[in-house]
């Protein structure tokens, strides 16, 4: 079969449409917390002068907690690091799509260095219409841009991908949002 090679390079743009890729998930979780954090308000409003007040004020902010705990993971820190993001961390890798893995090549302005991964490696693959998302844990991905496919095309290598993974629907791919 043939290989399919992309050269990528991972910039602000690339790095900033992650964020939102991870951020549409987060958003049930962050309804999930205001919910909880109005419920606990009630229950602690409705309990004043009660003898269970204690407890209620302990789980309203137990709730409290654990919603400030997630704005600053799901949503602060993802725009702290982005912000943070400058021209040295500007990566350039060159994909090669084999029958046995993916072979990478990465460049940044001080470093080098290259390595393959056999696609029982990826945990989740999924597609927006920019890009190709290859998840090797939760937070280790690679980013394969669509337009920078150099000697194929997107179909093909959805096609390809497809083929690697056809015990796992869950990682059908399919086009999503951003």
């Amino acid at each position: 079969m043939m290989n399919i090679e992309a050269e990528v390079i991972y910039n602000k743009q690339a790095f900033g449409d992650l964020m939102k890729f991870n951020a549409i998930p987060s958003l049930a979780k962050a309804i999930f917390y205001v919910v909880s954090f109005v419920f606990a308000l009630g229950l602690m409003i409705t309990s004043i002068g009660q003898q269970f007040f204690p407890i209620s004020l302990v789980l309203f902010i137990l709730v409290c907690t654990v919603s400030l705990l997630a704005l600053y993971s799901y949503f602060i820190r993802p725009q702290l690091a982005l912000r943070k993001f400058n021209d040295d961390m500007i990566v350039t890798n060159h994909f090669v799509f084999e029958d046995d893995g993916v072979k990478m090549s990465s460049k940044t302005k001080s470093r080098q260095g290259s390595s393959k991964l056999a696609y029982s490696s990826f945990v989740k693959i999924c597609e927006t219409k920019k890009y190709f998302y290859l998840f090797v844990n939760k937070t280790g991905v690679l980013i394969v841009t669509k337009s920078e496919i150099l000697n194929s095309d997107e179909k093909a290598l959805r096609s390809f991908l497809n083929s690697k993974f056809p015990d796992r629907t869950k990682n059908k791919l399919k086009k999503k949002g951003t």
